[in-house]
C-alpha cells in the first residue's frame, strides 16, 4: 500500500482474471483520490472511455499459447486451497504414457495450428494440423496422447507448435530404459497420430506385410472394423469420421503377436 511505480516497471503476470473460477488476481487502478480508472480503452469502459493508460494497448483478443509442456497424465489435480499439481514430466521410459499439452488463450474459430515432433537428430518425424473447433474463449487447452515404445529413440525430443506466426517449443528426454515392453523394435511397433483424432489417424512405423491385419474396437471390446493387408506397405491412413467421440483401440496382428494401441476420437 502506498508504493509508487513508474512507466515500464514490471508489476506481475496476467492470468485468467475475469474468466476463472479458481483463485486469481484482479488488477485495479485508482487515481490519487481513489477514483477508479479503467486503463483499457474499449466499449466496456464506462469510467474514462476513450482514454487508454497503456503506452501500447494490446487487442482485446491475443491468440497465443500460454504454455507448452509434456505430462504423464491427461488430468490436472487441483482442489482449492492446496497448490495445483500439474503432473508435468520431462523424462520418459519405454512404456510410459506421454501427453503433449498446450495451454492457450483466445484461439480463433477455424484457425489452424501446426504441430511437430522432432527427434534427437532434429528431424521432423511427426507433423499434423489442429483446427480450432470452438468459438473464441479466453482460456482453453488441447492435448495429444502417445505410449512411448521403441519408435521413440533415446535422446532429447522437441514438441513444437506453430500458431499465429509464433513458434513454441518444449524439449523432453526419452531414456533407453524399459517399463514392461520389448526393447527391440519390430515392424509391429507403431505410433498413432494425431491422438486425439478428428477426421483421420496415421499409423506411423507400421510396416505391414501380406497376411497382416488390424482390428479397430471400441471401449467395450466390440470389433468395429477389420483391415487385412495383401501388399507390403507402411504408415496407413484410417478415416475416423464415422466414429463417435470416445476411446478406441487398434489391434495390429503380425508375426504371430498382437500389438494394441489406444486412440481417442474427438470431433
Amino acid at each position: 500500500m502506498g508504493d509508487s511505480v513508474v512507466a515500464g516497471e514490471y508489476l506481475g503476470t496476467a492470468g485468467s482474471s475475469g474468466s476463472s473460477s479458481w483463485p486469481h488476481l484482479h488488477f485495479q487502478v485508482s487515481d490519487s483520490a481513489m477514483n477508479l480508472i479503467d486503463p483499457w480503452d474499449g466499449s466496456c469502459n464506462s469510467i474514462n472511455a476513450g482514454n487508454s493508460w497503456w503506452q501500447t494497448q494490446q487487442p482485446y483478443n491475443v491468440p497465443s499459447v500460454n504454455r507448452i509442456c509434456t505430462k504423464r497424465t491427461e488430468v490436472d489435480y487441483y482442489s482449492c486451497p492446496t497448490p495445483e499439481l500439474t503432473l508435468e514430466k520431462d523424462t520418459f521410459n519405454l512404456g510410459d504414457s506421454l501427453w503433449l499439452w498446450l495451454y492457450t488463450r483466445d484461439l480463433a474459430l477455424n484457425s489452424s495450428m501446426q504441430l511437430n515432433l522432432l527427434n534427437p537428430a532434429n528431424q521432423n518425424v511427426l507433423n499434423w494440423n489442429f483446427t480450432v473447433p470452438w468459438a473464441t474463449i479466453a482460456t482453453s487447452y488441447v492435448r495429444w496422447y502417445y505410449v512411448v515404445d521403441p519408435w521413440f529413440v533415446p535422446g532429447w525430443w522437441t514438441f513444437e507448435a506453430v500458431y499465429n506466426g509464433t513458434t513454441y517449443q518444449h524439449q523432453f528426454y526419452i531414456t533407453g530404459g524399459t517399463a514392461g515392453i520389448e526393447s527391440n523394435a519390430s515392424k509391429s511397433n507403431f505410433l498413432i497420430y494425431p491422438n486425439p483424432s478428428n477426421h483421420s489417424i496415421t499409423l506411423k512405423g507400421m510396416n505391414y506385410s501380406p497376411g497382416d491385419k488390424l482390428n479397430i474396437s471400441d471401449a467395450i471390446g466390440q470389433t468395429l472394423r477389420t483391415i487385412e493387408f495383401n501388399i507390403h506397405g507402411e504408415d496407413p491412413l484410417i478415416e475416423t469420421n464415422e466414429l463417435v467421440n470416445g476411446v478406441y483401440f487398434i489391434h495390429f496382428v503380425a508375426d504371430g503377436r498382437v500389438i494394441t494401441q489406444k486412440f481417442v476420437v474427438q470431433h
